[in-house]
């Protein structure tokens, strides 16, 4: 009987270590950083991670005014957008501050040349400011134009994770920063998404002033351009 449980508690001893040292192994060398989506097969590329892009608006610090929802205003600071968490970063005396955009109604940024001189101004606007705002899931709005017709671009960052199956010597190794545009018309009263296609851009703009495709044929307007879209909402708010 001593003879058994001897071997019992051996046993369990052991088996304990085993776990341990398998525990301890899954500590230090799998970590879910170190898979990639396509790896399905128990290989583990532990390689440092790389990564193309960024979630900022701009990595550069710019320096911003900040209108709180509540109207208190906050300038004088440097500051940057964080478009993954909707977020803006503000350099202070104690370090840098996250102030979450729900709080914001609206931000500008200035941008200087390579001078440091000024070069232009951008502002952002909570879409939750503007009526139908509410109808889609997007951050802060660039505000490319204003008039009666106000045009604005959503920027919105996604991350492509790396996808390489080291056993196969496939796929991608570096995860990326993809950045998209959407442009957005607010006609004072609704705020509504613009479609990619020309000829729905200008069936919808035909809505609030008839000419719109002969002005646009007429002049040679690329739909596809901030430059364009800008002459073609200096237009529209013309009287006819």
């Amino acid at each position: 009987m001593k003879k058994i449980y001897a071997t019992l508690v051996t046993f369990l001893v052991l088996n304990s270590s085993c776990l341990i040292a398998q525990g301890d192994a899954r500590v230090n060398l799998v970590d879910l950083e170190y898979l990639y989506q396509g790896n399905r097969i128990n290989i583990f590329d532990l390689r440092p991670r790389e990564q193309e892009g960024t979630f900022y608006f701009s990595e550069e610090w710019m320096e911003g005014a900040i209108l709180y929802k509540n109207g208190n205003v906050l300038t004088d600071h440097m500051v940057r957008y964080n478009q993954k968490d909707n977020s803006i970063e503000i350099k202070s005396g104690i370090g840098i501050l996250e102030l979450p955009g729900y709080y914001v109604k609206e931000f500008t940024l200035q941008k200087l040349d390579h001078k440091g001189q000024f070069k232009e101004r951008i502002r952002f606007i909570n879409p939750a400011q503007l009526n139908g705002g509410f109808a889609f899931n997007i951050g802060f709005l660039e505000e490319i134009y204003s008039g009666k017709m106000s045009l604005y671009s959503a920027h919105k960052a996604e991350l492509v994770r790396a996808d390489y199956v080291p056993i196969l010597s496939a796929g991608n190794t570096r995860s990326r920063i993809i950045k998209r545009k959407k442009r957005f018309l607010f006609d004072g009263r609704v705020l509504m998404e613009l479609p990619k296609q020309k000829g729905k851009i200008l069936g919808l703009l035909e809505r609030y002033k008839a000419g719109v495709v002969d002005f646009v044929k007429d002049n040679k307007i690329s739909l596809k351009s901030e430059r364009g879209m800008k002459q073609l909402m200096e237009w529209l708010d013309q009287d006819s």
